[in-house]
């Protein structure tokens, strides 16, 4: 269980048991979508994508919450909602995106203005996966990350262990195997053309590195179909 206190924003991916208790005389806004809409926003900007990677809840003071202008952007939402003007989907849409990036910048901020060891390698990392959502697909090693973040490979490493106790190459090799399972069921691509596309020299390496981490070859995941 998790406490926190207001003003807040909580941050629920698709598929996590989750439930509130709250306070009398709490009040905001609940907002679902589709994992569609967050996955095609994120190919935009990749922190989204990490922002709702895991559950999270992030604290900040109420000047920071009055200047990102979110609980306007909410309550234009919500009475667009309501609205059968022409041109309405694509306000929720336009609206949809503007909380997503004030939710982003909101993140930011308050792990920059959180003080200890522990938030800043919680904004490490959160900066790594911003930075695997780009690079995952072009080989990159432990080197060149740290080097595009600016830290030694040990200070990578151990973010990375003590915030998601994974080393910084699980990290990339998760990713990497999230899409290999996207391509495989949504698209028509061979797993050759799949292993190329990831970065693999060798499509039987490709082969091997998914055997291992799923228990079946490509082809056999491909066979159980979206369900899988």
């Amino acid at each position: 269980m998790v406490t926190f206190r207001p003003p807040a924003m909580i941050c629920v991916p698709a598929g996590t048991v989750h439930g509130f208790d709250f306070e009398p005389g709490t009040y905001g806004f609940v907002m679902s979508m589709t994992d569609d809409f967050t996955r095609e926003v994120s190919l935009r900007e990749p922190g989204i994508g990490v922002l709702f990677k895991d559950p999270a809840t992030v604290e900040f003071k109420s000047e920071v919450l009055r200047r990102s202008g979110l609980p306007r952007t909410f309550n234009l939402l919500t009475r667009e909602f309501e609205s059968s003007l022409p041109g309405h989907e694509l306000a929720l849409e336009g609206l949809l995106k503007v909380i997503l990036a004030d939710a982003l910048r909101l993140s930011h901020t308050s792990m920059e203005l959180t003080e200890g060891a522990a938030s800043r390698r919680r904004m490490l990392v959160m900066r790594f996966r911003e930075l695997v959502e780009g690079e995952f697909r072009d080989g990159r090693s432990l080197a060149d990350y740290a080097d595009m973040l600016n830290v030694s490979q040990s200070r990578l490493r151990k973010a990375c262990l003590g915030v998601t106790e994974q080393s910084p190459m699980q990290i990339v090799h998760a990713r990497i195997l999230l899409e290999a399972k996207r391509q495989l069921v949504y698209t028509s691509m061979s797993v050759r053309e799949i292993a190329y596309a990831l970065g693999f020299d060798d499509p039987a390496y490709f082969t091997r590195f998914f055997s291992q981490r799923t228990g079946m070859s490509p082809r056999a995941f491909r066979g159980r179909g979206p369900l899988a």
